[in-house]
Protein backbone atom coordinates (compact mmCIF):
# COMPACT_ATOMS: atom_id res chain seq x y z
CA UNK A 1 0.00 0.00 0.00
CA UNK A 2 1.46 3.71 -1.07
CA UNK A 3 1.86 6.18 1.66
CA UNK A 4 -1.74 8.50 1.64
CA UNK A 5 -1.58 11.86 0.87
CA UNK A 6 -4.44 12.67 3.17
CA UNK A 7 -6.09 10.70 6.14
CA UNK A 8 -9.52 11.28 7.12
CA UNK A 9 -10.83 10.95 10.49
CA UNK A 10 -13.96 10.74 11.64
CA UNK A 11 -15.53 9.78 14.97
CA UNK A 12 -19.03 8.87 15.70
CA UNK A 13 -21.35 7.54 18.52
CA UNK A 14 -24.87 6.12 17.92
CA UNK A 15 -25.53 8.19 14.27
CA UNK A 16 -25.53 4.94 12.06
CA UNK A 17 -27.46 6.91 9.61
CA UNK A 18 -25.45 10.15 9.82
CA UNK A 19 -22.31 7.94 9.48
CA UNK A 20 -23.34 6.08 6.38
CA UNK A 21 -24.98 9.22 4.84
CA UNK A 22 -21.14 10.62 5.34
CA UNK A 23 -19.30 7.33 4.01
CA UNK A 24 -21.71 7.30 0.93
CA UNK A 25 -21.42 11.04 -0.37
CA UNK A 26 -17.63 10.31 -0.31
CA UNK A 27 -17.50 7.03 -1.98
CA UNK A 28 -20.36 8.85 -4.44
CA UNK A 29 -17.04 12.01 -4.93
CA UNK A 30 -14.60 9.19 -5.68
CA UNK A 31 -16.53 7.84 -8.69
CA UNK A 32 -17.73 10.72 -9.75
CA UNK A 33 -13.39 11.49 -9.67
CA UNK A 34 -14.21 15.04 -7.70
CA UNK A 35 -11.48 13.89 -5.06
CA UNK A 36 -9.94 10.76 -6.40
CA UNK A 37 -6.74 12.99 -7.29
CA UNK A 38 -6.18 13.12 -3.94
CA UNK A 39 -4.71 9.91 -2.82
CA UNK A 40 -6.15 8.82 0.95
CA UNK A 41 -7.35 6.70 3.84
CA UNK A 42 -10.80 6.74 5.47
CA UNK A 43 -10.34 5.86 9.41
CA UNK A 44 -13.72 6.01 11.42
CA UNK A 45 -13.19 5.76 14.65
CA UNK A 46 -16.81 4.48 16.85
CA UNK A 47 -17.41 5.36 20.49
CA UNK A 48 -19.04 1.97 21.31
CA UNK A 49 -22.14 2.20 19.15
CA UNK A 50 -24.94 0.50 19.96
CA UNK A 51 -27.05 0.62 16.95
CA UNK A 52 -25.20 -1.27 14.61
CA UNK A 53 -22.50 1.29 13.45
CA UNK A 54 -19.60 -0.63 13.12
CA UNK A 55 -21.21 -3.62 11.55
CA UNK A 56 -22.50 -1.33 8.90
CA UNK A 57 -19.51 0.34 8.33
CA UNK A 58 -17.24 -3.35 7.97
CA UNK A 59 -20.43 -4.70 5.39
CA UNK A 60 -20.62 -1.50 3.08
CA UNK A 61 -17.39 0.49 3.29
CA UNK A 62 -14.58 -2.50 3.49
CA UNK A 63 -12.18 0.01 2.27
CA UNK A 64 -12.51 1.98 5.63
CA UNK A 65 -10.27 1.32 8.46
CA UNK A 66 -12.92 0.87 11.78
CA UNK A 67 -11.74 1.27 15.16
CA UNK A 68 -13.83 0.33 17.33
CA UNK A 69 -13.63 1.45 20.79
CA UNK A 70 -14.43 -1.02 23.21
CA UNK A 71 -16.65 2.49 25.27
CA UNK A 72 -16.98 6.00 24.52
CA UNK A 73 -14.04 8.17 24.62
CA UNK A 74 -15.50 11.21 23.45
CA UNK A 75 -13.71 14.06 21.56
CA UNK A 76 -10.35 11.53 22.43
CA UNK A 77 -11.31 9.47 19.99
CA UNK A 78 -10.07 11.92 17.03
CA UNK A 79 -6.77 11.84 19.23
CA UNK A 80 -6.65 7.66 18.75
CA UNK A 81 -7.66 8.03 15.36
CA UNK A 82 -5.04 10.52 14.23
CA UNK A 83 -2.47 8.18 16.12
CA UNK A 84 -3.11 5.57 13.50
CA UNK A 85 -3.41 7.88 10.26
CA UNK A 86 -0.38 8.01 7.61
CA UNK A 87 -1.14 10.63 5.12
CA UNK A 88 1.18 14.18 5.32
CA UNK A 89 -2.51 15.72 5.89
CA UNK A 90 -5.07 14.98 8.04
CA UNK A 91 -8.98 15.88 8.13
CA UNK A 92 -11.45 16.16 11.10
CA UNK A 93 -15.05 15.47 10.21
CA UNK A 94 -18.07 14.90 12.65
CA UNK A 95 -19.97 11.41 11.33
CA UNK A 96 -22.61 14.34 9.54
CA UNK A 97 -20.17 16.27 7.34
CA UNK A 98 -18.67 16.24 4.32
CA UNK A 99 -16.47 18.14 1.93
CA UNK A 100 -17.56 20.19 -1.24
CA UNK A 101 -15.81 19.24 -4.47
CA UNK A 102 -12.51 20.31 -5.21
CA UNK A 103 -12.13 21.58 -1.45
CA UNK A 104 -9.79 18.81 -0.21
CA UNK A 105 -7.17 19.52 -3.22
CA UNK A 106 -7.62 23.21 -3.17
CA UNK A 107 -7.06 23.21 1.19
CA UNK A 108 -3.93 20.94 0.75
CA UNK A 109 -2.50 22.87 -2.15
CA UNK A 110 -2.62 26.11 0.03
CA UNK A 111 -0.74 23.88 3.06
CA UNK A 112 2.10 22.74 0.47
CA UNK A 113 2.26 26.57 -1.05
CA UNK A 114 2.63 28.07 2.66
CA UNK A 115 4.86 25.91 4.99
CA UNK A 116 4.23 28.42 7.93
CA UNK A 117 0.64 27.85 7.79
CA UNK A 118 0.09 24.69 10.28
CA UNK A 119 -4.04 24.16 9.50
CA UNK A 120 -6.89 25.16 7.23
CA UNK A 121 -10.55 25.22 9.07
CA UNK A 122 -13.26 24.77 6.43
CA UNK A 123 -16.40 26.33 6.29
CA UNK A 124 -19.38 24.68 7.49
CA UNK A 125 -22.21 25.18 5.41
CA UNK A 126 -25.94 23.39 5.79
CA UNK A 127 -27.55 21.93 3.08
CA UNK A 128 -30.73 24.04 3.07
Amino acid sequence: MTTPLLSIVILSHNRREALLRTLGQMASRDRGRSHADVSREVIVVDNASKDGSPEAVRENFPDVQLVALPSNEAIQGFNIGAARALGEFLLILDDDAWVATDVLRDAIECLKEHNDVGGVALLPKHPA
